[in-house]
């Protein structure tokens, strides 16, 4: 008696593991239809940007910015995502989408590892902001290096990665030289 309990518990477990599966990918296949769209991830604050939506994946999207910056937000902390009715272009309109690189892997913590030895930015703003290079990365935290100090950032904490802006050359001279 105790081991067709036990077995149906397996089973029941199993059925829920898959419901849960069933349950992401409606998501992911609901959100796949704002691919190429204009979107605006969060309603407000410093993570919210607008932009084009270049991919979706079991645990993250793929925001093209308007700022032109690519930045991966993980799905775990991403609370909405707005379409924009009124755009009427889509991102195949957009200047330079031909010469638009990024990194897309199957996870989240894929595309932090194959960012390594890059400066990123790690989330958009406030307390939690950290611009550094990745050093390590694993499957629950990631190491970054800021000047002289290593950083353990746990993965499960980290709203949104991107590539840090690069400072050009060319306008901090011209501040000097104006000075």
């Amino acid at each position: 008696m105790e081991e067709q309990q036990s077995v149906l518990t397996e089973r029941q477990d199993v059925l829920a593991e898959r419901q849960d599966v069933l349950v992401v990918d409606q998501e992911i296949n609901f959100i796949e239809n704002f691919i190429n769209k204009k979107v605006k991830v969060g309603r407000g604050g410093p993570e919210s940007k607008s932009g084009y939506l270049l991919g979706v994946y079991s645990d993250y999207v793929i925001l093209w910015t308007d700022k032109k910056e690519i930045v991966y937000y993980q799905s775990a902390h991403t609370q909405s995502m707005t379409l924009d009715s009124t755009a009427t272009e889509s991102i195949k309109g957009e200047d330079g989408l031909d010469s638009l690189t990024y990194v897309h892997e199957d996870s989240f913590v894929s595309t932090i590892g194959a960012l390594k030895h890059n400066m990123v930015q790690i989330n958009r703003g406030g307390p939690d902001c950290l611009t550094g290079v990745i050093v390590e990365a694993n499957d629950n935290y990631f190491t970054i290096s800021i000047e002289k100090e290593i950083i353990f950032v746990f993965v499960q904490h980290v709203k949104s990665i991107s590539l840090a802006p690069k400072e050009n050359k060319n306008d901090d001279n011209k501040n000097e030289n104006s000075n």
